[in-house]
């Protein structure tokens, strides 16, 4: 009886340490993702909004708004 009270303690303790790798694992992952998706994100509103002020300027001829980014119209 002793035997199995402890084979039973150990099992519940390996399942509970597995449980904490997963969730941890998960929570990781999820905050890897969400950063990616974030970072792609910016980088595309970023080139967005680059691009449109040099659609702004190549229309309404406003240079200084956009000499640097787009200082090949």
């Amino acid at each position: 009886a002793d035997i199995l009270s402890n084979l039973s303690l150990v099992i519940l303790r390996v399942i509970s340490s597995t449980e904490f790798i997963i969730s941890n694992t998960l929570i990781f992952s999820t905050f890897l993702i969400t950063n990616v998706f974030a970072l792609v994100f910016f980088r595309f509103a970023t080139v967005v909004l680059i691009e449109s002020e040099c659609v702004f300027c190549a229309v309404f001829g406003v240079q200084w708004t956009c000499e640097s980014e787009c200082s090949n119209i």
